[in-house]
């Protein structure tokens, strides 16, 4: 991939992660809050990834319990994860979440993500979380959506960074749920993303990340 662009190239395009400004889908965005959006709900919570036990989902089902106002829906997952947490749900009687399997192509993603008025990222604590990569964590940051994370090490170096998201200690439901409360609060959706996400995710764009690989061996 990265031969098939030039450093002339790369400096001179208006790169803004794999999500960015130019990828802007209102429309499509409209439709799935259309879809989502149940029983008057007016606030959307996604998760997208995978749905293995350290990635919390089983705290979001929790969470959605505590928040019936908020409608969350999940994507990402195996046929057999999805039903087992559609079971969860149902068993607990939790109406307010659903579970979508992947979405593709992906440019139904991209515009599912800026469908949602937050992007949780319910990562727990653990080994896992030692190991994690952020790239998810870049992806919700080029949506422009504001972010709920949990603070686990790969993450702490974004905490300070000045961005649309709030933070709370994993494995902890009830902090969760007020930090999810605080970003509904303090930044609510915009048609056209948040800059200050959109502009920090621009640093961690393939093309961004070739380009610094390419000044370095100028250097050496």
């Amino acid at each position: 991939f990265f031969k098939q662009k030039t450093a002339y190239e790369i400096r001179n395009c208006d790169w803004s992660s794999d999500v960015c400004s130019s990828d802007l889908q209102p429309q499509e965005a409209a439709l799935w809050r259309q879809q989502l959006l149940k029983n008057n709900r007016q606030y959307l919570a996604i998760y997208s990834g995978a749905l293995y036990d350290f990635k919390g989902i089983d705290l979001l089902i929790d969470v959605a319990k505590q928040l019936p106002e908020i409608e969350f829906a999940i994507t990402g997952g195996t046929e057999k994860q999805v039903n087992n947490y559609r079971q969860i749900a149902k068993d607990k009687q939790i109406e307010n979440i659903q579970f979508l399997g992947w979405i593709l192509p992906r440019s139904r993603l991209i515009s599912l993500l800026q469908a949602a008025d937050v992007l949780v990222h319910p990562h727990r604590s653990g080994e896992a979380a030692n190991f994690t990569n952020p790239l998810k964590f870049f992806e919700y940051l080029a949506s422009g959506t504001p972010i709920v994370a949990t603070e686990i090490p790969p993450l702490i170096p974004f905490k300070s960074a000045k961005i649309a998201a709030g933070w709370c200690q994993p494995d902890n439901l009830t902090e969760f749920a007020q930090c999810l409360n605080y970003v509904r609060q303090t930044y609510p959706r915009k048609l056209k993303g948040h800059t200050e996400n959109l502009s920090f995710a621009r640093q961690f764009t393939w093309e961004e990340r070739a380009l610094k690989i390419m000044n370095y061996e100028l250097l050496i």
